[in-house]
């Protein structure tokens, strides 16, 4: 969290607290400054009150209009009216105002009286919008069971389709205005509508990885279904609260690529598709370092030698435990005990205990291919949404710059396919939502339905960047 970050001196700083769970802001919740000078410390005080004894949430952040600056979580502990004051900061640095700012999207959870609330910021400096509402979601709600439901929702169809494009495709934007309809607020989806075409891309910051907002299909509910489409068309990329804002570039040098394909010792997991992908990195970098599918040597690897990687490309089974919803685990090679095949697994809390990527400069890529297992026989199966966290805020501070993985197990070919688009526009100079948006219509192009299968964490309009 001690990574400065840039600072426009022409226009004012917001500072906003949120109290998220168990307490409350007594007074102004926000407050508008100028520009510290000098690198002077400016401070600012706000009140906080507990709701009751226990643990507490609060998100800090500073704005500039639409751009997040800093953004960092408080977790007191409400004893009595004596406990101590916290403090965190980050250091900033003067920049020039950018042209090519997205819409951002802020979805903030807060929880009071065991009720929970969505609150929507939408803002963008062009075309200028500045939209902020909440809504109250209803008693007992449960984000675990209603995602659940969801894709339980989206596996039903792709199985009662028998996989054919165009049902599916057709049930999946069913799903998602629905979806838009529950979730956001009139006054947020109603400017989306409106300003559509003006919007080249939508930074959604939330605090969870799971709600599949790529999936909301933006439309004028009083006119019919037509509409711009799917979030994921209008260019949506993620990044989370509390995360370090990634950088405008990622590093991308061709001898600084890592892969972790494992070569399944258990014939009924083996994927068709590994070869081709291994070949696309060596076609694409030159000579990319293979790290062995192992979970001890992928772990050795992030925790010794993951600070000299720029790019980091996992093609591999996700396997989900008891089935649960985007927490799949990746099965490395595995191996044979006394005739029986005995599997090995990557685990997101073993990439949140040792992950160390490098402490500036360009930041590093991750790549999650987590493909359809053999064993789940023909439903969608987990996604790696539990990597999310653990790749890009592990324990160490040191985490990625940017993202891509699947909501759910894509068949391996159709999953080569949308890397090798990826990695080719980045390689050509394209920004990370441009890269996104050009797999993702080369997938749509082929009826693939990859092209809505992939969620992506970063900064939009990052470029690759091959220095060191």
């Amino acid at each position: 969290m001690d990574a400065p970050v840039n600072v426009d001196t022409a226009r004012k700083i917001v500072v906003e607290i949120i109290a998220r769970k168990n307490c409350r802001v007594i007074g102004d919740t926000t407050v508008e400054i100028d520009t510290p000078q000098d690198r002077r410390a400016e401070s600012l005080r706000f009140v906080v009150e507990g709701a009751a004894e226990g643990a507490a949430d609060i998100l800090v952040e500073a704005r500039q209009g639409a751009r997040i600056l800093a953004s960092f979580a408080l977790a007191p502990v409400f004893v009595d009216a004596d406990s101590k004051t916290l403090r965190r900061g980050q250091v900033g640095q003067a920049m020039a105002a950018h042209p090519d700012e997205p819409a951002v999207l802020r979805i903030y959870e807060i929880v009071e009286s065991g009720k929970v609330t969505l609150r929507f910021d939408l803002a963008c400096v062009d075309p200028n919008i500045a939209v902020s509402e909440s809504r109250t979601l209803p008693g007992g709600f449960s984000r675990d069971v209603y995602v659940a439901e969801i894709f339980k929702g989206i596996e039903s169809s792709w199985l009662a389709t028998n996989r054919l494009y165009d049902q599916f495709l057709s049930r999946l934007q069913a799903n998602g205005i629905v979806m838009a309809n529950e979730l956001l607020p009139d006054r947020v989806r109603e400017a989306l509508w409106t300003h559509r075409d003006a919007i080249r891309a939508i930074q959604v910051i939330s605090e969870e990885p799971f709600i599949p907002w790529e999936l909301l299909y933006i439309n004028d509910r009083k006119s019919g279904p037509d509409g711009k489409g799917f979030l994921a068309e209008w260019g949506l990329v993620r990044w989370l609260h509390s995360t370090p804002w990634p950088g405008p570039q990622l590093a991308m040098g061709n001898d600084r690529v890592s892969y972790v394909i494992p070569a399944y010792v258990d014939p009924a997991l083996r994927l068709e598709g590994a070869d081709a992908e291994r070949q696309m990195l060596v076609k694409l970098f030159g000579s990319p370092r293979e790290v062995p599918a192992e979970s001890i040597a992928v772990t050795s690897f992030l925790q010794k030698d993951a600070r000299e990687c720029d790019v980091l490309h996992f093609a591999c089974h996700g396997e989900a435990a008891q089935r649960a919803v985007m927490t799949a685990d990746l099965l490395m090679t595995g191996t044979e005990v006394d005739g029986n095949f005995a599997q090995d697994s990557l685990s997101a809390d073993q990439v949140k205990a040792f992950a160390r990527f490098a402490e500036s400069g360009p930041n590093p890529m991750v790549f999650i291919n987590a493909c359809q297992t053999g064993r789940a026989g023909r439903g969608i199966g987990g996604g790696v949404a539990g990597f999310v966290d653990a790749f890009l805020r592990p324990y160490s501070e040191r985490g990625a710059g940017a993202l891509v993985g699947a909501l759910w197990s894509v068949d391996d070919k159709l999953a080569y396919s949308f890397a090798e688009a990826f990695y080719r526009s980045l390689k050509q100079g394209d920004a990370l939502v441009d890269a996104v948006r050009a797999a993702r219509e080369a997938a749509k192009n082929r009826k693939e339905l990859t092209w809505l299968a992939y969620s992506v964490y970063g900064n939009p309009f990052a470029r690759a960047s091959e220095a060191p």
